[in-house]
C-alpha cells in the first residue's frame, strides 16, 4: 500500500492509471488529470481537489472520508461504487455531468454553485444537503430524502415532492412554482 501525507500535487497526470489500495490522507491536488483512472479500494482521507479533472473515473470500493472537490470537472461517475462507511464530500463551483448517486448516505453534504447536470439520485438520504445558487437541469431525484436541503437560488429543479421527502426544505421564488406543473393549474 502506498502512502502519501500532507502531500501537494500540482499538474500532474493520473489518466488512466491504476492506483490501487493507495491512502492520501491531506493531501492537496491541484489542477491534476485522473480521467479514465481506476482508484481502487483506495483511501482519500481530509483531501481537497482543486481544478482537477475526473471525467470516466473508476472508485470501486474507494473511500472518500472529509474530502472537497474546489472547481473541478466530475464526468460519468457512479459514487455508489463507493465505500459508504464514513462517506463524506463537499462540492464547490463544480461540473458535474452524468454522474450517479444510488443507495448512498450524503447528508449535509454541499453542491453549493455548481452545475448538477444530467445526474440520478436515487434512494439517496441528502438531508440538509445544500444546493443553493446550482443548476440542477436534467438532474433526477426518485425516492430521495430532501427533508431540510437548501435549493435557494438554485435553477432547473423539478422533482415529484410526493416521492422525494421535502419537509423544511429551503426554496426560491419563483423556482418553487415548478411542483405546481403536475396540478395543471393557471397561476397569475
Amino acid at each position: 500500500m502506498t502512502e502519501a501525507y500532507q502531500e501537494t500535487f500540482k499538474e500532474q497526470d493520473f489518466s488512466q492509471q491504476v492506483l490501487q489500495d493507495r491512502t492520501f490522507e491531506e493531501c492537496h491536488f491541484i489542477q491534476c488529470d485522473f480521467s479514465k483512472a481506476s482508484l481502487n479500494k483506495s483511501l482519500f482521507r481530509e483531501c481537497i481537489f482543486t481544478d482537477c479533472n475526473f471525467s470516466n473515473v473508476h472508485f470501486p470500493d474507494t473511500s472518500f472520508q472529509e474530502v472537497r472537490f474546489e472547481q473541478c470537472k466530475l464526468m460519468g461517475l457512479d459514487f455508489s461504487t463507493c465505500r459508504p462507511l464514513l462517506l463524506e464530500m463537499a462540492f464547490q463551483q463544480c461540473r458535474i455531468d452524468l454522474c450517479t448517486f444510488r443507495n448512498i448516505k450524503m447528508k449535509k453534504t454541499p453542491f453549493s454553485h455548481c452545475e448538477l447536470i444530467e445526474c440520478d439520485f436515487y434512494e439517496v438520504d441528502l438531508e440538509a444537503a445544500d444546493f443553493s445558487l446550482t443548476n440542477l437541469r436534467g438532474t433526477r431525484f426518485e425516492q430521495v430524502n430532501l427533508k431540510k436541503a437548501d435549493f435557494r437560488g438554485a435553477q432547473h429543479y423539478d422533482f415529484n415532492p410526493l416521492n422525494n421527502p421535502i419537509q423544511k426544505a429551503k426554496f426560491s421564488y419563483p423556482e418553487v412554482l415548478v411542483f405546481l406543473k403536475d396540478f395543471q393549474i393557471d397561476i397569475e
